[in-house]
């Protein structure tokens, strides 16, 4: 292990000593060799006011020198291009050279939600910072401007370890009725399972009626609303014909359907973004961290053409599939951040300390269990959500994706019960 080297001591020394000047001299030049450290002391006066502008180099080789003069300014500010320097301007033209994407700085989000706050445009706020284009400057306004959640309180310690006679007594007839409970299901089971057994080969499901249909307790939503915007579905592409549907495929209950004819399954849909036309998410299902933001609805905030800009979610991708009337639609599942938890325990009247754990970070969302089903085009924007813990900054930039847009989830939760699921 390498260690930083420490500073000689300091040694005083009587004030009415002499010394050779030949003598200073020979360990001057010791010191230059870098055969022998002995500080500014041996210098000249005229030497020893100057204050070496490099500590780290050894030995001190035109340390003595006046430092350079430092360089112009840039024309475009270096905040504004992020770590990438002056030397390119503009976003598009960094992503065209380098394939990757420019992340948002604390000073650009400080100077966007100000000059919001003062009535100006996207348009104005483009001119104040080149490397921005109207498209990104918007999208990035909805994601900084959505009110953070209120601090977690964390719950109050139990008054005393021991509990009373009472809430010991009640605590051993809960446990009672559980297993009690817990044989009645086994049972019933079993009865069942017997049941499934003695019925004839023909009255079974077949393999794809059973992965047709969800869990019992897991719900199925559907958003029949269509955003309409630039084009509708011709925005959408799907490739990569698939012969059966995904396995859990809940469209016949989802839109009320006989059977699974007409219906087409495809692996990769990609989208035209609605407010830029030259920039296209693909989506495809063997990246499951890949996921689309759904337009679930209309916020306050108003852009240059007076229309409210859209409330985006995040949903990982099921199933891309295809009706008999040619709409485009995809199976998703839906994540909640901190905020959107705690609203919905409230709601519940439930204690969402219950399910928030104490270490969890901005970044963290909780899976919704259950599956939804949305138009296509009315995906937004695009994601990534990894299981458990987010990527270094380093691996993120290997993959092309902008922290901003990456986010982690290490829980599932029930949202009619709130309680966690496997």
């Amino acid at each position: 292990m390498r260690h930083k080297r420490s500073a000689p001591d300091a040694i005083p020394s009587p004030c009415n000593i002499h010394i050779p000047v030949s003598f200073l001299e020979a360990r001057v030049q010791e010191q230059d060799a870098g055969s022998q450290f002995y500080g500014q002391a041996i210098l000249p006066p005229a030497k020893r006011v100057r204050v070496c502008h490099a500590r780290s180099c050894f030995p001190f080789v035109d340390c003595y020198q006046d430092p350079a003069p430092p360089p112009p300014e840039p024309i475009v500010p270096l905040h504004s291009l992020g770590y990438f320097g002056s030397a390119l301007k503009g976003s598009a033209e960094v992503e065209r050279v380098t394939g990757l994407a420019i992340p948002f700085t604390r000073e650009e989000d400080k100077l966007i939600l100000d000059a919001r706050n003062l009535g100006k445009t996207f348009t104005d706020i483009a001119k104040m910072l080149p490397a921005r284009n109207v498209t990104s400057l918007r999208k990035h306004h909805a994601i900084i401007s959505k009110p953070k959640a209120p601090p977690i309180k964390k719950p109050s310690p139990p008054v005393s370890a021991n509990p009373s006679p009472v809430a010991a007594a009640a605590a051993s007839l809960q446990a009672v009725a559980a297993a009690a409970t817990a044989t009645a299901g086994a049972v019933t089971a079993t009865t069942a399972t017997a049941a499934a057994i003695s019925k004839p080969a023909s009255n079974r499901a077949s393999p794809v009626a059973s992965t047709s249909s969800p869990a019992p307790s897991e719900s199925v939503d559907v958003d029949y609303r269509s955003t309409n915007r630039s084009g509708g579905d011709t925005r959408i592409k799907l490739s990569k014909l698939l012969p059966a549907p995904p396995p859990g495929f809940t469209a016949l209950k989802a839109h009320k359907l006989a059977s699974l004819d007409g219906i087409k399954f495809f692996h990769k849909a990609e989208v035209v973004d609605p407010d830029d036309a030259s920039n296209i998410y693909v989506f495809d299902l063997d990246d499951p961290t890949h996921c689309a933001c759904f337009n679930i609805g209309q916020s306050d905030v108003v852009d240059d053409d007076g229309q409210a800009s859209p409330v985006i979610g995040w949903n990982d991708l099921y199933a891309l599939y295809q009706l008999p009337d040619g709409s485009k639609w995809a199976e998703h599942g839906s994540f909640y951040d901190c905020e959107d938890l705690v609203k919905h325990a409230r709601g519940l009247k439930r204690k969402h300390q219950e399910i928030i754990p104490k270490d969890t970070t901005d970044r963290e969302l909780f899976k919704k269990a259950g599956r939804s089903h949305s138009r296509l085009q009315n995906i937004e924007f695009e994601c990534w959500v990894f299981k458990d813990s987010l990527p270094t900054e380093a691996r993120l930039t290997e993959l092309g994706i902008e922290k901003d847009n990456a986010y982690y989830s290490r829980i599932t939760f029930d949202p009619k019960t709130l309680d966690k699921r496997l």
